[in-house]
């Protein structure tokens, strides 16, 4: 891939890493597969991509991210109890503790994970946070290879969107960036 120069905003990079909560616990590593992103693309989280950003090929370095550096504070309102007959036929299936895929509610072809926390007699209470939301994560992160990316390289990772149909101006809907549900902190969606 490259030579010793740092990585810079817009690199493809390859880099082992082990994520772990204070307590040591494990939850997240690449093992024998280098995780690869173009830095400074919304790929990963922005403090990972930014302590990534000048390291070199071979380093190693342990960092902390605060949660508003990772995955945001855990919000409230993103708790919600539904109806149990909304599962239909599956209820019988759910279980508490059990993560599911709910249909996007602005991107109909793309799941959200949300937590089942408690099942009652007529609802169940659902959280729609990311996991790792209000955590501060440990990584032990090492550059394995980068290189400036190619256009390639961005079609393989950042494939065009397919094009919207065009409305008529009377048809618009105004942009609302306060979309229920989405706290743009998990760059899954590419909200920021």
């Amino acid at each position: 891939m490259a030579d010793e120069k740092n990585v810079k905003k817009g690199h493809l990079v390859k880099v082992n890493y082990t994520g772990k909560y204070d307590s040591g616990e494990v939850f997240d590593q690449s093992q024998d597969k280098p995780l690869e992103f173009i830095t400074g693309e919304k790929m990963v989280v922005k403090g990972f991509d930014d302590a990534v950003i000048g390291m070199k090929k071979g380093e190693k370095k342990n960092i902390t991210l605060k949660p508003e550096e990772a995955y945001g504070e855990a919000r409230k309102e993103l708790v919600q109890e539904i109806p149990k007959q909304a599962f239909g036929d599956k209820t019988e299936q759910l279980k508490e503790g059990m993560t599911i895929g709910l249909n996007h509610p602005q991107i109909p072809s793309r799941m959200m994970p949300a937590l089942i926390k408690k099942i009652a007699d007529d609802k169940i209470t659902i959280d729609l946070n990311h996991p790792l939301a209000g955590k501060k994560l440990n990584f032990d992160v090492e550059v394995v290879d980068h290189k400036e990316a190619s256009d390639e390289d961005r079609k393989k990772f950042m494939p065009p969107q397919p094009a919207q149909p065009e409305q008529k101006p009377e048809e618009k809907k105004e942009e609302n960036s306060e979309e229920e549900g989405c706290s743009g902190d998990c760059a899954s969606c590419g909200k920021q």
